[in-house]
């Protein structure tokens, strides 16, 4: 029953050190903010230059990964409640990638050699599954899942925006999470499928 208990436990925490993982680089990478703001022509939505709405990007971001306070006429107060929402969101997500992260190696210690290799194939195999799941739900309707996932996150209606009154809708329309989430799914597998090769390689050569 113990081993039974921390092969499940690894393979738990193998899964969601992936998907946190990939969700996070995908939410603190400036270029790939900007490349959407260039592919949609989100630059354009605003009287502003490029390098000021980069600057409010910057200024976001710093917002949403430390301490930093969200000092900026740019969002009005109900767009800056909805951020400090989204804010504790990522907090969470960095707080299961960094537990995650620090978990895995100390489990990983625990499993003998002969059985590290079916766990990372048992692991990547299910997280490969999960995101294969995600990418057809979204690919036939990303707006329903979209909104279902507003609904069931947040407590309240402060993410319903007026594209007329608020620069946060403008600043990151529907088309941007959508490819957002389509960078987040390619990555979970490119990581699912690095770590099924280990798990092969390793049950082949019996490391």
């Amino acid at each position: 029953m113990h081993k039974k208990l921390l092969s499940l436990s690894f393979i738990a925490i193998t899964i969601l050190l992936i998907c946190s993982a990939a969700l996070s680089i995908v939410s603190f990478t400036p270029v790939l903010y900007t490349h959407q703001f260039t592919k949609h022509h989100i630059y354009q939505e605003f009287p502003y230059p490029q390098p000021a709405v980069d600057a409010e990007l910057t200024t976001l971001l710093h917002y949403f990964y430390g301490n930093t306070p969200l000092h900026t006429n740019f969002f009005n107060q109900k767009e800056q409640e909805h951020l400090n929402d989204v804010k504790q969101l990522l907090s969470t997500l960095l707080l299961i990638f960094y537990s995650s992260f620090f978990l895995f190696f100390p489990f990983l210690a625990h499993i003998p050699h002969q059985q590290r290799a079916p766990l990372f194939i048992s692991a990547s195999t299910t997280t490969l599954l999960l995101a294969l799941t995600l990418s057809i739900i979204t690919l036939f309707n990303f707006n329903a899942f979209f909104l279902w996932f507003h609904k069931t996150t947040f407590t309240n209606t402060l993410w319903m925006l007026n594209p007329q009154t608020d620069n946060l809708i403008n600043l990151f329309p529907q088309a941007f999470f959508y490819d957002m989430f389509i960078y987040t799914l390619t990555l979970i597998a490119f990581l699912s499928i690095s770590l099924l090769f280990i798990g092969i390689f390793h049950l082949k050569h019996k490391l």
